[in-house]
């Protein structure tokens, strides 16, 4: 870059070191040189890109990619930080990291990145990762009463990983419409005697 002039300006784009040659002429052309060293510091900080929000099944393996980050000097490390439900579950420092989402709901990735001289950015994602388990009901075992005697059926040992919502019940028997009943538990009468399905 050659610039001519007693006080010329300019403005250097990128950090590092330069070296500015003064030359100057009188009337008759002799000339003489002088040097000096430019240092200019790096006040950019960098730009992370932690990736775009997501969507996926449970139990699923995952890669994040922090290949979209940029910095006007380099990036010079990474950190993943990955939270759910206000807990770290995991943590990492590879430009690219896996992690296997096994349990549903909503996650919070955070990547940082730091350049040459220490300075850091930050950016933040969700991931959803939908519940594909079906719960499993249990009604319990098989029971002989004797009839006109209430009895409490409870679907407690029910299970499911993320909790379960609702319960529908139904009595069937031959010669009955089926009975419906919703709940985590309720009291029947039978007042007939026979064989009776609870599902």
């Amino acid at each position: 870059m050659n610039q001519t002039g007693r006080t010329p300006k300019y403005t250097f784009p990128t950090p590092g070191v330069y070296n500015v040659t003064l030359t100057v002429y009188d009337s008759d052309g002799q000339f003489d040189t002088d040097s000096m060293t430019v240092t200019v510091v790096d006040v950019t900080p960098p730009i992370a890109d932690a990736g775009q929000v997501r969507e996926f099944n449970e139990d699923v393996e995952v890669t994040m990619d922090a290949s979209l980050s940029f910095d006007d000097v380099g990036i010079v490390s990474y950190r993943w930080v990955v939270t759910y439900q206000g807990v770290t579950v995991f943590e990492g420092n590879k430009k690219k990291e896996r992690f296997n989402f096994t349990d549903p709901g909503l996650y919070e990735v955070t990547l940082t990145v730091t350049d040459g001289v220490g300075l850091t950015a930050e950016d933040t994602v969700q991931y959803s990762v939908i519940d594909v388990t079906p719960p499993t009901a249990s009604v319990g075992i098989d029971v002989e009463l004797d009839e006109d005697a209430p009895h409490t059926f409870s679907g407690s040992a029910s299970q499911d990983n993320v909790g379960i919502v609702d319960w529908e019940w139904v009595i069937s028997a031959e010669d009955m419409p089926p009975v419906r009943r919703t709940g985590e538990s309720f009291e029947y009468v039978f007042s007939e005697p026979g064989v009776y399905t609870v599902t």
